[in-house]
C-alpha cells in the first residue's frame, strides 16, 4: 500500500502523520507555543563545570541551555551520522578553539561571560533546559551546510559512484573554502541550477545570521528554524510517497507552491482534502493517538505488549497473552516475538521514545531462534531514522538498544503527572484538553449544526480557553456561525467536556 502524509492544519496547532500500509506509522506535532529545535541564537556563558565538562549559557528563554564539551570541540562524525553523510575524503584541516585536541578541557574551550553562537539541538524537556551545540547546520532541499566544517559529504543513500562523483564536483565549483557541506539524498540526481540555487540560498542566510550575531547586543534569537510543515515538505516528503494531503486550503496553497519550487514533478501529489469527517478520523489518526498514550498495546493473534516510561529508560515487556499457538511452546514464542518485534519498532516511531529502551521479548531456547528474530528486528528499524544503537538479544530474549530523540515524546508532550492520584500517572494537559474541545466544535459544524452549543467543562480547561485560545474560539464561531458558551463545572473531571445543543 502506497505511503502517504496526512497533515491536520489549525492556527492553534499543526498535526503530521506518516500513513504506511494504511496505518499511522510516526506522528509529528507542532502548536502555536513553537517548537525551538533548529534555532540558532547568541548566547552568554553563565557557568562552566569542569567536572561535568559542560557549560550553561544564557539565550535568552528564562531556563539556561546545556552545552557539552563534544558539542563545543571538533565533532565530524556525529554531525555526518546526523544527516546520513559520509566522511569522505580527509579535510585540510578543522578551524576553532580546541579543534583536534584529544582531550580537550571545557574550561579551556570557554569562559564565564563570553558570548557564544549555539544552535538548539535538543528541545525543552520537563525541567530541563535546551540542549545546544556551537557547531551550526543549516537544511536545504539539497544541501546542509556547516559553517565550521570544512570538508564535504555525501548522503551513503546516494550509492552511484558515478552520481557521488558529479555532485562531489558540482558542490566543490560553488563552495565557499571556509564552508563544509553535506550533500542529501534529494539531491540525487538533481539539475546543476537547482543545486547552485540551494547552496547560494544557504550562503545568504548564513551570512544574515553573522551580520545578526554582530550587531545584536546582548543575548537573543539569530534564526528560527522553518514551520513544521515546511520541514516535512523539505525533509520527509519525497517520491516514495503516493500523496500529500492536506485539511486546511491556506496550508495546501503554502505547500502547493513550495513544492512548484522545489519538487515540481510532485505538485500533483499534494492534495485538498474535502471529506465530511474530520482527516484524522477518516485515516483513523485520532484512534492511534488515543491508543498512543495507553501502557498496553494488543497485537494481532491476541498477545500483547506492555510500554513503561520513566525519566531515562523506557522497558517494552512481550506477553503471549491468549495466543496459545498451534505447535509448541517455542514456536508460539518465536511467532509472537516477529509480530512483537514490528508493533515495538512502529511505538518507537510512533511515540517517539528515547533513552535506553529494553525490550523483554519471549524467551526461547533455540540460538537459531534468537537469531532470527534479532534480524526481523533489525530489519524493521532500517524504517526508523533515528539515531540508534542496538546490542545483541541475550540468552533471556533481553534486547537492549539506545535510541535518540530531539523533542519531547508523545506522552511528554500531552500529558503531565496526574494531580488526582499524586502523580502516579497522568492526566492530559489543559491545553490537550482545549485541543480537543476546539476540533470537536469543529467537527460538530461540518455536521451541518449552526446555532447555540453550550460547551460544560472542568474549570481549568475552560480558564485555558478563555485566557489562551479566546482568538480561536471566537474564528470557530464567526466561520460557522455558532454560539457557543462554555461552563465550567466544579465536579468535572480534567478530561471530560459535554457539547449541548440549546
Amino acid at each position: 500500500m502506497p505511503k502517504e502524509i496526512v497533515i491536520n492544519a489549525r492556527p492553534y496547532e499543526t498535526r503530521v502523520t506518516v500513513m504506511e500500509n494504511g496505518k499511522p506509522a510516526e506522528l509529528f506535532f507542532e502548536r502555536a507555543s513553537g517548537n525551538i529545535v533548529g534555532n540558532i541564537y547568541k548566547g552568554k556563558v553563565v557557568r562552566v563545570l569542569p567536572g561535568m565538562q559542560s557549560a550553561f549559557v544564557d539565550i535568552g528563554l528564562g531556563k539556561d541551555a546545556f552545552l557539552y564539551v563534544e558539542d563545543v570541540i571538533a565533532n565530524l562524525e556525529k554531525m555526518l551520522e546526523l544527516w546520513g553523510g559520509n566522511d569522505e575524503p580527509k579535510s585540510t584541516g578543522r578551524r576553532g578553539k580546541g579543534r583536534g585536541r584529544k582531550r580537550a578541557e571545557i574550561r579551556d574551550l570557554l569562559k564565564k561571560g563570553e558570548h557564544i553562537l549555539v544552535q538548539v539541538s535538543k528541545d525543552r524537556i520537563g525541567g530541563k533546559g535546551a540542549r545546544v551545540t556551537s557547531h551550526v547546520s543549516l537544511a536545504g532541499k539539497y544541501v546542509v551546510l556547516m559553517p565550521t566544517v570544512d570538508r564535504i559529504g555525501v548522503s551513503r543513500k546516494i550509492t552511484s559512484p558515478d552520481e557521488r562523483k558529479r555532485l562531489r564536483e558540482e558542490v566543490e565549483k560553488l563552495r565557499d573554502p571556509q564552508l563544509g557541506y553535506i550533500i542529501r539524498t534529494a539531491a540525487d540526481r538533481c539539475a546543476k541550477k537547482d543545486l547552485k540555487q540551494d547552496i547560494e540560498f544557504l550562503h545568504d542566510l548564513w551570512a544574515a545570521i553573522t551580520a545578526g550575531a554582530d550587531t545584536l547586543e546582548g543575548v537573543g534569537l539569530l534564526h528560527s528554524e522553518p514551520n513544521l510543515l515546511q520541514r516535512i515538505l523539505r525533509d520527509v516528503f519525497s517520491k516514495k510517497f503516493a500523496g500529500f494531503v492536506i485539511d486546511d486550503e491556506d496550508a495546501y496553497m503554502a505547500a502547493l507552491d513550495f513544492v512548484q519550487r522545489n519538487q515540481k514533478e510532485l505538485a500533483n501529489r499534494v492534495k485538498l482534502y474535502t471529506g465530511k469527517k474530520p482527516i484524522f478520523e477518516e485515516y483513523g489518526v485520532e484512534e492511534t493517538i488515543e491508543d498512543s498514550l495507553r501502557s498496553k498495546v494488543m497485537l494481532r493473534r491476541g498477545a500483547s505488549i506492555v510500554i513503561h516510561q520513566t525519566e531515562a529508560l523506557v522497558a517494552v515487556d512481550v506477553n503471549t497473552g491468549r495466543f496459545v499457538g498451534s505447535k509448541n511452546l517455542e514456536d508460539t514464542a518465536l511467532k509472537t516475538n516477529i509480530e512483537a518485534a514490528k508493533e515495538v519498532v512502529r511505538q518507537l516511531r510512533l511515540r517517539d521514545l528515547g533513552g535506553i529502551i529494553v525490550i523483554d521479548f519471549i524467551d526461547m531456547e533455540k540460538k537459531a531462534n534468537r537469531n532470527t528474530l534479532f534480524e526481523r528486528f533489525n530489519k524493521e528499524l532500517e524504517k526508523d531514522k533515528a539515531e540508534r544503537t542496538v546490542l545483541n538479544i541475550n540468552d533471556f530474549g533481553l534486547v537492549v538498544m539506545t535510541r535518540k530523540r530531539v523533542r519531547p515524546s508523545l506522552e511528554r508532550m500531552t500529558t503531565q503527572p496526574c494531580p488526582y492520584c499524586d502523580g502516579r500517572a497522568v492526566v492530559k494537559r489543559p491545553e490537550t484538553v482545549a485541543l480537543e474541545v476546539l476540533r470537536e466544535l469543529e467537527r460538530i459544524a461540518l455536521e451541518g449544526v449552526r446555532g447555540g452549543l453550550r460547551v460544560e467543562l472542568h474549570p481549568g480547561v475552560c480558564e485555558y480557553i478563555e485566557a489562551e485560545m479566546a482568538e480561536h474560539l471566537n474564528l470557530i464561531r464567526d466561520t460557522n456561525k455558532l454560539n457557543v458558551t462554555l461552563l465550567a463545572k466544579e465536579g468535572f473531571h480534567r478530561e471530560q467536556f459535554d457539547i449541548i445543543e440549546h
